[in-house]
């Protein structure tokens, strides 16, 4: 990634998420403001532009579609499915006063904080992401929506700047509030060593209760053919996942941490709660953990 441009995997979530909402069969999933938001980001970087355009692209979509097939089937809708139950969630911990401070760690052009800032005042939102990425939510923020004072943008490099120091430094972060961390897409990235590390920071760096939803990835994602594609992907983008855990890996890994694994959220969870009747594949590497700190109490 070059320092002055964004993430191009926040470009291909953007999208993917917007070529599944067009999707008449998945349009249900979501409402409008998901579409108007990540429209309203996109629209204003020329890279942005490039791939809005390609949702009207026949070509592309077919070029996207194919892929998709051949390296991680139904991901776009993945993306969508993750994002709903982790809204969902978010929410129920805000109406059941459990916290009072949400923080996306590595944000890109997720547009939870971005929409729920309005509908929540009393919730201190802040998204850290990269600096390239992160202004170009900024610039739409200030051209599409009003900055609400609850919605709080912090820029970090993680390849200079440590997070803990970068965190606890910024004057909107409150340490004293009962936190929801939330990392889509990150975990996977990291040497064991530094999820270690950010397990111990979201600790340390609050007095109150922590929640933390994040993704994380099977090491059954390597498997096979796709498995190889996948692998040769990853490494021709230099973003190789490092750290591949089961729901059981991972629990016994929670432990030593401190940390309770509350749920694990999957592929046949969404089929229950979401998609029904729906006879397509479902991806199956990625699930999503739900996990509290067990060494403070509110």
């Amino acid at each position: 990634m070059k320092e002055s441009q964004a993430s191009q995997t926040a470009y291909i979530v953007a999208r993917g998420v917007l070529s599944t909402i067009k999707n008449p069969e998945f349009l249900k999933l979501v409402d409008n403001n998901w579409a108007t938001a990540y429209t309203e980001i996109l629209s204003l970087s020329s890279g942005g532009q490039k791939y809005l355009q390609q949702l009207d692209s026949s070509v592309h979509k077919k070029v996207q579609s194919l892929l998709e097939w051949a390296i991680l089937p139904s991901v776009s809708l993945h993306y969508v499915l993750r994002k709903k139950y982790i809204e969902e969630y978010c929410r129920r911990l805000i109406d059941q006063k459990l916290i009072t401070q949400v923080v996306n760690l590595g944000a890109g052009f997720d547009t939870l904080a971005y929409r729920l800032s309005s509908e929540y005042p009393q919730i201190n939102f802040i998204e850290i992401d990269y600096p390239a990425t992160q202004q170009e939510k900024l610039l739409a923020l200030q051209n599409h929506r009003q900055f609400n004072k609850n919605l709080h943008l912090l820029p970090v490099d993680f390849t200079h700047q440590n997070l803990e120091s970068e965190l606890s430094q910024f004057q909107a972060f409150d340490t004293n509030e009962a936190t929801l961390f939330i990392s889509e897409g990150v975990i996977m990235y990291l040497k064991e060593t530094e999820a270690i590390s950010l397990f111990n920071t979201l600790k340390t760096v609050t007095k109150n209760k922590v929640f933390f939803i994040f993704t994380a990835a099977s090491p059954t994602v390597e498997h096979g053919l796709r498995g190889f594609l996948l692998k040769q992907y990853l490494k021709s983008k230099n973003e190789p996942f490092l750290w591949l855990q089961t729901p059981n890996e991972l629990k016994s890994f929670l432990t030593t941490q401190n940390y309770m694994l509350q749920d694990v959220i999957n592929a046949q969870y969404f089929k229950k709660h979401y998609l029904p009747l729906y006879q397509g594949y479902l991806q199956q590497n990625e699930y999503i953990a739900i996990t509290e700190n067990i060494e403070k109490d509110t």
